[in-house]
């Protein structure tokens, strides 16, 4: 999952989590939003390897764009 955050006083940022069974939940927060794209495109090629994954409502979001 992945979101941009903003607020009254707040830098704006992204915030990217990975939440998959049997693996340790992940989370990176950065004020590049290049880099979380990055970090959020590398963690759904993990994702994406485990049976029963899909693409989700969205599509695959590897075609380099945001995810969100």
């Amino acid at each position: 999952m992945a979101w941009e955050i903003t607020g009254s006083g707040l830098f704006k940022s992204s915030f990217v989590e990975f939440v998959m069974r049997d693996k340790d939940p992940e989370a990176y927060i950065t004020a590049d939003y290049k880099e979380a794209n990055e970090r959020w495109h590398e963690w759904y090629k993990v994702w994406k390897q485990q049976p029963g994954a899909f693409g989700g409502s969205s599509g695959d979001g590897l075609d380099g764009t945001l995810p969100w």
